[in-house]
């Protein structure tokens, strides 16, 4: 699994378009990740191609649809896969507590990061869904995909952030059980802090070796 590129994306640029941002954020994921990312340039170029038919028809549109929707499973597989994963992590975390064993706060601080990292790349799916599916709104007169834009539509993405919260605020409680006397807050600020810091260093490491570059 990607453990901290992903954090790079809240130090890009605010004045970059989603796309160009997107772009660079690809270029800096670890691993099968990137495989799972929306392919918003490819969707957004199809989106072009139909825009410049003089008369787009329906068809057109919907071998469009085909093509977001193969996407979108190819999240959501990823995404509960490794939702999987670390479910299974943390609860092995739990019967550690259980039976009185100590782990590192290492181990437990990494696997909070990567819950941090599949929080951001469900946002970031979420985000770019929803401006693809604007694009085509906008560009494609007379096709209305406002049933996908709305929060009945998006129930997808939304739909995950409970469980990935409730898996959290599981791992947050181990984490406070084990060293901070079950201060819970505490514990929280701690883990959150670390993300922080990572986040900070990866950011650093980056712009000072030449592995973001200004424009792509």
């Amino acid at each position: 699994r990607s453990t901290v590129s992903v954090l790079y994306w809240t130090h890009a640029s605010r004045d970059m378009k989603f796309g160009q941002r997107l772009r660079e954020q690809r270029e800096v994921f670890d691993g099968d990740i990137v495989k799972h990312v929306l392919d918003y340039k490819k969707l957004k170029k199809r989106i072009g191609v139909i825009k410049k038919a003089k008369k787009p028809t329906k068809e057109d549109v919907d071998l469009w649809m085909q093509a977001f929707k193969q996407e979108v499973a190819k999240f959501d597989e990823y995404f509960c896969e490794t939702m999987k994963e670390c479910d299974e992590e943390v609860a092995g975390f739990e019967k550690a507590l259980l039976q009185k064993q100590m782990l590192k706060k290492t181990t437990l601080k990494d696997a909070y990061l990567t819950l941090q990292e599949l929080k951001f790349f469900l946002e970031l799916n979420r985000t770019a869904t929803r401006k693809i599916l604007k694009k085509l709104d906008k560009n494609v007169l007379g096709y209305n995909v406002s049933g996908w834009t709305d929060d009945e539509g998006m129930g997808l993405f939304y739909s995950m952030e409970e469980p990935l919260g409730e898996l959290s605020q599981r791992l947050t409680s181990v984490y406070a059980a084990m060293f901070h006397g079950n201060r819970a807050k505490i514990a929280e600020m701690e883990l959150d802090y670390h993300v922080s810091c990572v986040s900070d260093l990866f950011s650093y490491m980056m712009c000072h070796t030449g592995m973001v570059t200004d424009t792509l």
